[in-house]
């Protein structure tokens, strides 16, 4: 994963890692873990509004 210099991928990256610990995970693992809730939600808002 790449992330640039500036100060919010500095924070990003920080938040991810926090989160990450949180849950006893590794970053890879944390990321997949809320693209798939992210989606879920997604796919709950559109089966919703149908």
């Amino acid at each position: 994963m790449y992330f640039g210099t500036s100060m919010e991928d500095r924070v990003l990256r920080d938040r991810i890692a926090v989160g990450a610990k949180s849950f006893g995970m590794n970053q890879s693992a944390f990321l997949r873990a809320a693209a798939v809730y992210a989606l879920d939600n997604v796919i709950d808002f559109a089966r919703k509004t149908r």
